[in-house]
């Protein structure tokens, strides 16, 4: 589907190129040579007018941007192992390793969360790694309410302690535009953030499933070791994220532009110079997690995006983990929930610090 976006020029931008101001806007999000390029292909205009990129703007002009869905790709599937918790026809649940991109985008045309579900699909269990659930083995909670949540807790991990912060929203996730590289995918991870993802099998599932994460139904919390202590039990953070304007591949709060991000968050632990956090998001925006707590003065240890350039406690990444995840289920209606255990680096620096004292 096309997307539209529109723009007044005020009076700050006047005297701009008209790909310097469509590239500093956040809520579009595309680099100054993403811009050029579907300008010099005549998706942009100013009064109504196709405009070169170099078009000088003048306070009050009114400028349009088309952006077209991407070009319909064939996907090959690929065997790339995959951590599966739980399988039947219609969805499966994966723990997501460190450094496995869910779908394709530029740079990462290939070896994608994406290409290994389609392997799996089609080549079966053997070509896509252990772990594979039969379906019996699924505890959850129905929707009377009545039962218990499952997945087996692991080292480091802490179950039992959790408070339950209610469901999570993620509207940037949710059913995927045709053609957009995404099938079955309903909600995802960043590159080297790890824990559960859903995915759905056939387009009713993933219409079902991308509904709960847009109503707030789904369920999922994320565990993270961030440097310092928050110095409250329990937080909320409301700031606009949007692209940084200086660095288009990162994001941040920005103070004019940005989209609406609130995420709250919970310490679990407290550890000399870190803590232990659960955090839930009320909505999804990139990076989301990892950007609030950076903007309270509270990074994810090893991020090398957000956080210290020297790294801690031996990770080489974000110590962010989506260890818990839950919906129902898109054709029982049968309640689902599932805990990854965390990956042997985070596991490793909590036991660390807990050797170390608190």
């Amino acid at each position: 589907m096309t997307r539209r976006f529109r723009y007044r020029v005020d009076e700050a931008a006047a005297g701009q190129r008209l790909d310097v101001f469509l590239a500093a806007q956040p809520d579009l999000g595309l680099s100054r040579s993403q811009v050029q390029r579907l300008i010099d292909a005549g998706h942009a205009t100013v009064g109504g007018r196709v405009a070169k990129a170099g078009w000088k703007l003048e306070p009050g002009d009114e400028v349009e941007i088309e952006v077209p869905p991407p070009p319909p790709m064939d996907l090959t599937p690929e065997e790339i192992p995959l951590d599966v918790v739980y399988e039947d026809e219609d969805v499966l649940v994966i723990n997501k390793p460190r450094g496995l991109v869910v779908h394709p985008a530029a740079g990462h045309w290939t070896g994608t969360l994406v290409h290994a579900v389609l392997g799996r699909l089609r080549f079966g269990p053997e070509a896509g790694g252990e772990g594979a659930g039969d379906g019996s083995g699924a505890p959850g909670r129905g929707p009377a309410g009545v039962g218990a949540g499952g997945g087996a807790a692991a080292p480091g991990s802490v179950p039992g302690r959790e408070p339950d912060l209610g469901p999570e929203e993620d509207p940037d996730d949710g059913d995927p535009e045709p053609g957009d590289l995404r099938p079955g995918i309903v909600h995802r991870l960043d590159k080297d953030t790890t824990g559960l993802l859903v995915v759905a099998k056939h387009p009713q599932a993933q219409q079902a499933l991308a509904a709960q994460i847009r109503d707030r139904v789904a369920r999922r919390e994320y565990l993270a070791l961030v440097h310092g202590d928050p110095g409250v039990e329990a937080g909320r953070v409301e700031a606009p994220i949007g692209r940084h304007p200086r660095d288009r591949k990162r994001m941040a709060v920005v103070p004019r532009g940005g989209r609406e991000a609130v995420t709250h968050f919970r310490v679990l632990e407290r550890f000399r110079g870190f803590s232990l956090l659960l955090c839930r998001l009320e909505t999804g925006r990139t990076h989301q997690i990892r950007v609030h707590l950076a903007y309270i003065g509270h990074p994810v240890a090893g991020d090398p995006v957000y956080g210290p350039r020297k790294q801690a406690l031996g990770l080489t990444a974000q110590a962010l983990h989506a260890f818990r995840l839950g919906f129902y289920h898109p054709r029982t209606g049968q309640w689902l929930e599932f805990e990854a255990p965390l990956p042997p680096d985070f596991a490793g620096a909590l036991e660390r610090l807990r050797a170390e004292g608190k």
